[in-house]
């Protein structure tokens, strides 16, 4: 995962850990990084909602959408772990709705779709799968004509995309700041294991 995913967890989490450290009090740093994840999901349902507005005015559709969504077995179990998938599943899904919003995609919106679909990508490389979704509707909204301009716009979108995933995407950051996470979810159950205290996880890795 990119230091995109690791850094900002790092830096929600470390007053957590500090209160680990100082007072020996370790719930909030084991529950946070799950709340984040929770966060991600709920935010992702929401941009659901908003896809389903831009294809239905059925409230009952939308309510369907967002029924399946969060009973879905696999949301529920990667909503409450700590883990980069629910953070690549909202960029995801936002490159999919800033997509689908408009009937007429400037390039303004080409590099705003490309810097976040970078950003999921660098989150988690699984996000790449619903990128031919994303250039099939950006084909569709361009009506298809190979041109200078959509040549044009093409090349300003791969030049946005690869640039935000090499530079978001890139790991020695997401390496420095992973001591400090990797061994807070270790075990279901016994998450303090062989440390003794959630301290101790930050000390031997």
């Amino acid at each position: 995962y990119g230091w995109i995913y690791w850094f900002p967890l790092a830096f929600i989490t470390y007053p957590f850990f500090l209160l680990s450290t100082l007072f020996g009090i370790d719930m909030p740093l084991l529950v946070i990084p799950r709340q984040v994840s929770l966060c991600y999901t709920f935010a992702t349902a929401f941009l659901l909602f908003k896809i389903a507005s831009i294809y239905t005015r059925d409230n009952f559709l939308k309510s369907v959408v967002l029924l399946l969504f969060l009973s879905f077995p696999t949301t529920g179990h990667f909503s409450l772990i700590f883990g980069s998938t629910t953070q690549a599943m909202f960029f995801s899904t936002l490159a999919f709705y800033l997509t689908a919003r408009k009937e007429i995609i400037t390039r303004q919106d080409l590099v705003k779709i490309a810097l976040v679909l970078g950003i999921a990508v660098a989150t988690k490389t699984n996000a790449l799968l619903i990128t031919p979704l994303i250039f099939f509707i950006i084909a569709d909204r361009l009506s298809w004509k190979l041109n200078d301009k959509s040549v044009y716009s093409a090349y300003i979108f791969v030049a946005v995309f690869f640039i935000s995933f090499f530079c978001l995407g890139q790991v020695s950051i997401g390496d420095i700041t992973k001591r400090i996470l990797q061994n807070i979810m270790i075990n279901e159950g016994d998450y303090l294991g062989v440390y003794g205290s959630v301290s101790n996880f930050f000390l031997i890795s």
